[in-house]
């Protein structure tokens, strides 16, 4: 069964394993039906069908990385169960797609999604910019030592890179329990390379309730998940670890890989990390990952926060020949853990060298620090620190203007130079001071990037698809900070006056208005056309929209050419709430829907373009022995509704007399309410009643009663069936335990029609507290209403205690 928020965003329920990745597949198929046709294309090597010879080098190098291959070992070498899980899911799939997929499929999409998002670009990138080096070394005679002491600055991480993790033990949160909260970074795609998905499970000996993120066409939730179980939760997430765990041959171009060394893809931990119940099952489940090596980030119920590098890196004797895998991994544990694919301490040597500046990575953790001073910290502040956008590698530049003698710059350039000077810092897309830092850095980029040493380096020898990673301009970027720094200890790398660059470069853009940082930096998704160098199909392309953030910000959207459009930044956000409130937020750059004209293609677009999030729909949809708590479908639980609503012994519930389209409408109306939830109370797959909820302080209700901050209004009806007689206690239960896990809920308020005796005796036999009794009058109903309510502590011990008689 697949039901949707008010996003589009999937909630997959099923009664066994194989039911729900079958019911997956089908929909994200129904949502990326194109985008999984290009993906499939993409992992075998056959883009070309698509989009003509402009895919050509893609697919040769698929071929070489012997993609198909791969998946295909990898998919014989799954154990039963896994295998069957793969199965199912390609089943969901073709159930939609016109173009079936093979059972190996997924596994090579999601090889796919890795082929360039790897350790070996940036090897042939380091070797050729050495070899481009030496060579212009020699031409003028700068010893090898010089060399080496320049190329040394260049030691940072590439274009892939940008991502961020944060975990907080619950001893600094508001709930007492920890939170993890990150933004991986990618090409920003339309549509996005990631999927928001809800995966339930039903059956009894085998549940789980898991929101996370999806790559379409793969099953389960692979890389950031939050698990709820009725002990608890436990969550998780992931940045890229930069190790070194490729090899290659700069002749030939192979590449040796884990992957393909052992033929795994790393299928075998996606079953496990559903199943997952504590942050031990967690690491244990990552235990089978392969590649690419990843920073985890895990945390659950218990409190306490773990940080665990994952995956296979080779050990090397002194040849560089493999010898096994390196053992053991990096791990720590803290309060606060903080991963944005640096070097997080020395232990981090053991898996290669070439990591990210400290910069964004120091930067939240003193946000963090200055949440905790403030307070215990809430989800909704953690998730702004992911929003962050203040430039933290730019000291640098800016100390070397500062250094420059205002008596020996021209007027426009002195006055430019106070500008940037006085500049608060941030990225803000309104901000003309940013503008003008980012225009007067691509300006000393440009002038260094014209060294003698340097001259040939921004020449890709190995074709267009590899040219992002032999970005002359975007490599010197990143390592700024240490050529200005040796410029300012007097030194010329590669032959470059970086202070002399700085000068120049100032007076150049003090001449030129280069408007606010928003008119320029916009966020630009790439559709499958555009990444090939074509014109996209009428109506494809997103709309472009101001991005705030650089390189430089936790917010790290990077630029083309520094100060151009952002083609690579956060391509998903998230904060997982382990607290039983659960106040977990997630946001994508575009929508849950691939179609352009679905209301879902773009509609998260705005919210994670100024750094915010959505709101995790129904996190608490719970399975309480075969209760399940579910958003309804306002159709397809028409019949089921009408019967429900206009039953005599519905008659307080004011909708006799109307007809089943007339009450799938009013639901359906309900379900676009943001203030409004309904939901099916389902006993072993039939649905048996309703559960409706309203935010009194947006609902014409809470003018009638004294309203207090977490207040959550409830309505309950249940049908008089033979599927719900002798499980009353089950499904109340699973009602409550729903209506507990309701974000910020404090005490629930009922208000039921006073006539209404066996309602009221209900909340009486619960123990619910007395309000007033009132003469209701709304648009949509007039009756003398009873007040009722419940605080949050009363309502876990009904469900601990009704749960206790739940036979297991």
């Amino acid at each position: 069964m697949i039901t949707r928020d008010r996003w589009g965003i999937p909630t997959v329920t099923g009664a066994s394993v194989l039911e729900v990745a079958h019911e997956q597949g089908r929909a994200i198929a129904e949502d990326r039906a194109w985008q999984l046709t290009v993906e499939r294309h993409r992992a075998e090597g056959t883009c070309t069908e698509l989009f003509g010879d402009a895919a050509a080098e893609w697919d040769e190098l698929v071929g070489r990385a012997d993609l198909v291959g791969t998946a295909q070992r990898a998919y014989a070498g799954l154990d039963d169960e896994s295998r069957a899980f793969v199965d199912a899911h390609v089943a969901g799939l073709n159930e939609v797609l016109e173009e079936k997929w093979r059972p190996w499929t997924p596994l090579a999409v999601f090889l796919g999604q890795h082929v360039v998002f790897s350790a070996f670009p940036g090897k042939l990138w380091k070797h050729h910019v050495r070899s481009v080096v030496e060579r212009n070394a020699a031409r003028v005679g700068v010893a090898d030592g010089e060399v080496d002491r320049w190329l040394g600055l260049l030691a940072v991480e590439g274009l892939p890179g940008g991502s961020n993790a944060v975990a907080v033990a619950g001893t600094l949160t508001q709930s007492g329990l920890p939170l993890i909260a990150g933004d991986p970074h990618r090409l920003l795609e339309a549509p996005g390379c990631y999927a928001q998905v809800r995966l339930v499970c039903t059956d009894p000996d085998d549940a789980f309730d898991v929101a996370g993120f999806c790559f379409p066409g793969v099953p389960g939730v692979q890389h950031f998940g939050r698990a709820a179980h009725s002990d608890g939760a436990v969550a998780w997430g992931i940045t890229n670890a930069v190790a070194d765990d490729e090899d290659v041959d700069p002749v030939t171009l192979e590449v040796r890989t884990p992957t393909r060394e052992l033929g795994d893809a790393g299928f075998a931990a996606l079953l496990p990390l559903l199943r997952s119940r504590a942050a031990s099952d967690v690491v244990e489940a990552f235990g089978h990952w392969v590649s690419p090596v990843n920073n985890l980030l895990v945390a659950d119920s218990a409190g306490g926060v773990e940080h665990h590098v994952v995956g296979r890196v080779p050990a090397r004797d002194r040849e560089g020949g493999w010898m096994g895998w390196v053992d053991p991994l990096p791990r720590r544990n803290g309060d606060v853990l903080v991963t944005a694919n640096d070097r997080a301490d020395a232990s981090w040597a053991a898996i290669g060298s070439d990591f990210a500046p400290p910069h964004r990575a120091h930067r939240i953790a003193e946000l963090v620090q200055d949440l905790a001073d403030e307070g215990p910290i809430a989800a909704s502040s953690l998730s702004w620190v992911l929003a962050d956008v203040r430039q933290v590698a730019g000291a640098s530049l800016l100390d070397t203007v500062a250094g420059l003698d205002p008596a020996a710059l021209p007027e426009k350039a002195r006055a430019a130079r106070e500008r940037v000077l006085a500049w608060a810092r941030e990225m803000a897309v309104g901000s003309a001071e940013a503008a003008l830092f980012a225009a007067l850095r691509e300006g000393v980029v440009d002038r260094i990037a014209e060294a003698p040493l340097l001259i040939g380096a921004d020449a890709c020898p190995h074709g267009d698809l590899l040219a992002p990673w032999f970005d002359l301009r975007a490599r010197l970027r990143l390592c700024l900070p240490a050529l200005l720094k040796a410029g300012r200890d007097g030194a010329r790398p590669f032959g470059a006056d970086p202070v002399a660059a700085v000068a120049s470069a100032l007076e150049d853009v003090a001449a030129a208005d280069p408007g606010s940082w928003g008119q320029s930096h916009l966020a630009w998704p790439l559709t499958p056309h555009e990444q090939f160098g074509l014109e996209p199909p009428s109506g494809a392309r997103p709309p472009a929209v101001a991005l705030p953030g650089d390189d430089d910000c936790v917010f790290a959207a990077r630029a083309a050419g520094g100060t151009g459009v952002a083609v690579h930044g956060p391509v998903a956000r998230y904060v997982w709430d382990l607290s039983p409130s659960n106040d977990s937020l997630w946001v994508v750059p575009l929508g849950a829907s691939g179609d352009p004209g679905s209301p879902h293609h773009h509609d998260q677009q705005a919210t994670w373009a100024m750094g915010g999030q959505v709101r995790v729909h129904n996190p608490h949809l719970l399975t309480r022995g075969a209760v399940v708590v579910r958003p309804t479908d306002p159709y397809g639980d028409a019949a089921a509704l009408h019967a429900w609503t206009t039953a005599e012994r519905a008659r307080f519930w004011g909708m006799r007399g109307l007809t089943v389209e007339e009450v799938a409408g009013i639901y359906s109306w309900i379900d676009a309410q943001p203030h409004l939830t309904a939901n099916a109370l389902e006993v072993d797959g039939e649905a048996v009643g309703i559960l409706q909820t309203y935010d009194p302080f947006v609902d014409e209700i809470g003018r009638f009663y004294d309203r207090r901050p977490g207040d959550v209004g409830i309505h309950l009806l249940l049908d008089d069936g033979p599927a719900r007689r002798g499980r009353t206690t089950e499904v109340v239960a699973a009602g409550l335990a729903f209506a507990a896990g309701i974000p910020g809920m404090r005490r629930l308020v009922f208000e039921p029609d006073a006539r209404n005796q066996a309602s009221v005796a209900l909340l009486d036999r619960l123990g619910a507290e007395r309000g007033p009794l009132v003469e209701l009058k709304t648009s949509v109903s007039e009756k003398p209403a009873q007040f009722f309510f419940l605080g949050i502590e009363a309502v876990r011990r009904l469900v601990e205690r009704e749960a206790a008689s739940v036979p297991q």
